[in-house]
């Protein structure tokens, strides 16, 4: 279960298959039938949809099990859509004012409270460094180091139990 990273190393997250979405995630499916320009390129909007709805199930079922071989709570990505990203301090966030704030990084001391024990390296931890990194890769978004209370509940399950 130990992991080693590369120091300054990156890991950003955007978002998953959270289970909990499904009924959303069909309903922005069910929106695409109001929209004729989509529609005449789905000649099957009943069939589409259940093979949309269907890859997701897929998605979510495979993104579990490889969560669970690597032994990294799902609440990483269930509880990301718990904070708002344009709520967040600046300090938190990348400088860029025109950039979406879409993707979000744990501090390297966050790894362990989603499962994520580092034995080795040192991650980045300045939103202002990850965002340099991200403007090189020509990324129009920013990041935002996740608050330290989106990471105080997964830290307490995990002392508790719970």
């Amino acid at each position: 279960d130990d992991r080693n990273i590369l120091d300054r190393a990156a890991v950003l997250f955007h978002g998953g298959y959270d289970p909990s979405r499904r009924d959303a995630y069909i309903a922005t499916l069910d929106a695409v039938s109001d929209k004729p320009d989509m529609m005449k390129h789905i000649p099957d909007f009943a069939a589409w949809k259940r093979g949309q709805i269907a890859s997701f199930d897929d998605h979510v079922a495979r993104q579990a099990v490889l969560y669970a071989d690597a032994g990294v709570d799902i609440a990483l990505l269930t509880e990301a859509d718990s904070f708002d990203p344009g709520s967040l301090a600046a300090n938190l966030c990348g400088p860029r004012a025109d950039a979406e704030r879409s993707t979000f990084f744990l501090p390297s001391s966050g790894y362990a409270a989603v499962g994520m024990p580092v034995r080795s390296g040192v991650a980045m931890d300045d939103p202002a460094e990850v965002d340099r990194l991200m403007e090189g890769f020509g990324f129009p978004s920013t990041a935002c180091r996740a608050p330290d209370d989106f990471l105080q509940p997964h830290t307490q399950d995990k002392k508790t139990g719970g």
